[in-house]
């Protein structure tokens, strides 16, 4: 019994063809990570300004701004103190996130990721005036932003 060559090469072509595609699509699916979440982006800088005992964005006149972070975002707090004499951080305490504290005029930083709690909304305070010293961060899945807070300021 003898096999018919013309049936055999036509399938042996084809299996090439598909374990060729599916190398390709393995390689595609462990390299899909590193493209859509790269480690190397770099972290996106809020800066807060410590001045009469409430925080400022800059150019922005609301004092204790909301802040919107996007989940799994690398975000730079960068404090600075415009008081003399008087001590600030910033902190997040449900993240156990908080800059060191800074003695009067100055800057100091802290780098965290947003913790994945999409829908939620976090307090930031200064550990050392947290009464008047505090405001609201929202987690969100979508675009980062920065917006005013609803308080009324008079």
């Amino acid at each position: 019994m003898t096999m018919d060559t013309t049936i055999v090469r036509p399938v042996r072509r084809r299996w090439r063809s598909l374990v060729g595609l599916a190398a390709v699509l393995l390689v595609g699916l462990v390299a899909l990570p590193s493209v859509v979440a790269d480690p190397a982006t770099p972290a996106r800088e809020i800066v807060l300004t410590a001045r009469h005992m409430a925080f400022y964005l800059d150019g922005n006149p609301t004092p204790n701004p909301t802040l919107t972070l996007k989940a799994g975002e690398q975000v730079t707090i960068v404090l600075r103190s415009e008081d003399t004499g008087i001590t600030h951080d910033f902190a997040v305490k449900s993240w156990d996130v908080a800059t060191a504290l800074l003695a009067g005029r100055g800057a100091v930083s802290v780098s965290f990721r947003v913790p994945d709690s999409r829908g939620t909304s976090q307090e930031y305070v200064c550990s050392a005036h947290a009464i008047m010293m505090r405001g609201r961060i929202e987690v969100d899945e979508g675009v980062s932003s920065i917006r005013q807070s609803s308080i009324n300021h008079q």
